[in-house]
């Protein structure tokens, strides 16, 4: 290896060997030392890293998590609480539902009977019926818009009890079944990971227990 080749390191060495008399001995003397000090730091380093391996294994393996997966779209469809829900709000709202559709079926006879019979009607005939559509249209119209406003409140509130009855159901199979982690969206859900059925199981057993 020529000085030029050599490295920055290498370079200072040389360069302190030329400055003493007996260079070939001190040369010789401080290679040996470099060489062993540096055979020595390397045992040193590979040492240390078998040392890390060691004691990052364990903590490694010992930090593995156990995830699983819901689907809470399928939950929410198969709960027997889903469904009774349902019910219950179909149940509540059905008459008033019931009353729009006759007041609906009254308005349709009444302006039939105007496009039938509104030429042989007299003037205040006619004006009263469509004046009597028109407020019935009107009627309809709030009674509509107050029916959608309470319906989708008390629909947000019986969701909002069965996801909390959903979360409490997913919180112990996942503590019973000693999981770290439960995850409800992911591109891809393996057999091995995928507990839905299992939730919906308890679910239809706390349902049947109630």
């Amino acid at each position: 290896m020529t000085f030029k080749d050599s490295s920055f390191l290498s370079a200072l060495i040389f360069k302190d060997i030329f400055e003493m008399q007996d260079c070939f001995v001190y040369w010789i003397c401080l290679s040996r030392k470099v060489m062993k000090k540096i055979y020595m730091f390397k045992r040193l380093i590979i040492f240390y890293i078998i040392l890390l391996i060691g004691i990052c294994f364990p903590i490694v393996a010992k930090a593995e998590i156990k995830i699983g997966y819901v689907d809470t779209s399928l939950v929410m469809q198969k709960a027997p609480q889903a469904e009774s829900a349902a019910r219950k709000i179909e149940k509540e709202f059905s008459p008033r539902d019931s009353k729009l559709g006759r007041q609906q079926k009254e308005i349709t006879k009444l302006e039939d009977k105007l496009a039938h019979d509104g030429d042989i009607m007299s003037d205040k005939e006619k004006r009263n019926l469509i004046r009597q559509i028109r407020l019935l249209k009107r009627e309809q119209r709030r009674l509509r818009e107050e029916f959608r406003e309470e319906f989708t409140m008390r629909r947000n509130e019986l969701q909002n009890e069965i996801t909390l009855i959903i979360i409490k159901t997913i919180r112990s199979v996942a503590k019973e079944e000693d999981y770290d982690l439960i995850i409800d969206t992911a591109i891809y859900v393996g057999k091995r990971v995928d507990i839905t059925n299992r939730v919906i199981s308890r679910l239809k057993e706390e349902f049947k227990n109630k």
